[in-house]
């Protein structure tokens, strides 16, 4: 079997693609906290890959895309948005979430089935937040969901991920609980 010529040079590889673009990069996932009455909360967090801070924050028991959307939106702002966002293939982004991205001029770079290594900096954020604040002996309370997060954020954040309270494009990082 002969293999057919595409007639260019190969594509660049996603390593090369994140540092390449690392400045123009925001990358998000969700992951799933049970809350001691055994109700399933989201958490969901925005980070720039540039110097990796966290941009944005947001908990919810129910994630729709119009929520993601409003998430995104509240994170960059329609004037300093990045020009790649990576995230994975959840159904919860919806035909919204992707209108959106197209109308404040994000590139969509959706990671490829079964890939968590090509969101590296949001799945090692996720796994630290799960370790230093959220594996306690019980399921954290809804309520008290913020505070632990909050702590993070303020002091055990520096030491895993930059993540200054004012990041370097003037955002402001900010965690909301809905």
């Amino acid at each position: 079997m002969t293999r057919l010529d595409v007639g260019g040079p190969p594509s660049q590889g996603w390593k090369t693609f994140l540092n390449n673009h690392a400045d123009g990069i925001a990358a998000m996932d969700l992951f799933v906290v049970p809350s001691i009455s055994f109700r399933l909360l989201y958490g969901l967090p925005i980070m720039g890959h540039g110097r990796r801070q966290i941009l944005w924050f947001g908990a919810t028991s129910h994630p729709t895309a119009e929520w993601m959307v409003n998430q995104l939106t509240e994170a960059c702002g329609w004037e300093q948005a990045p020009h790649y966002l990576i995230r994975d293939r959840d159904g919860v982004y919806g035909e919204v979430f992707i209108r959106r991205l197209r109308s404040m001029g994000i590139r969509d770079r959706p990671t490829s089935p079964r890939s968590p290594w090509q969101n590296g900096l949001a799945e090692r954020l996720i796994g630290s937040i799960r370790r230093e604040c959220l594996d306690l002996r019980q399921a954290p309370r809804e309520p008290r969901m913020r505070s632990p997060l909050s702590f993070f954020q303020s002091s055990l954040c520096p030491y895993f991920v930059t993540c200054p309270r004012i990041s370097p494009l003037g955002l402001a990082a900010v965690w909301t609980f809905t």
